[in-house]
Formats: structure tokens, sequence, C-alpha cells
């Protein structure tokens, strides 16, 4: 696997807000431990933004994983 392909859509169902943190406390705390570590591992290549930009859709990100002893990979359209 080089890629991983997330989107706000599906990362609201565990975002840290009360009503997740009291059904699904360790649901909330294992997603957080995932971005934390796939930050450590990958880099975002690809974004798109939507509802926060007033476009249709989720916000959409990609992530490449990084091989062992690589450098970043080089990241496009993520700064906007």
């Amino acid at each position: 696997m080089q890629y991983v392909v997330l989107n706000s859509y599906f990362d609201g169902a565990f975002a840290d807000v009360a009503e997740n943190t009291r059904f699904f406390p360790h649901s909330v705390e294992r997603y957080a431990a995932f971005l934390v570590r796939l930050a450590e591992e990958a880099d975002v290549v690809h974004e798109e933004i939507g509802w926060d930009t007033g476009r249709l859709g989720p916000d959409i990100r990609i992530w490449q994983l990084r091989d062992p002893g690589e450098g970043s990979a080089p990241a496009t359209n993520v700064d906007r």
C-alpha cells in the first residue's frame, strides 16, 4: 500500500466532539492516534477542500506513505 485516502465525511464519525466521546470514546481515541501515526509516516500529496470553501462535498486528503529511510514526498495542491 502506498496511499491512504481520507475524507471529512468519514472522519466526522470519529471527531472529538461531546456525542462521540460520550458514546464511542475508544473509537475517538484510537482514530486520533491513527492520525498522529499517519502524519509521522506519510505526507499529504493532494487535498481538495469541500464545504469549508463553499464547494460541494467533503474535504479529501491523499497521503503517500514514505519508504523507510526516505525524506518527505513532494506535495501538490496542499497550501491553497
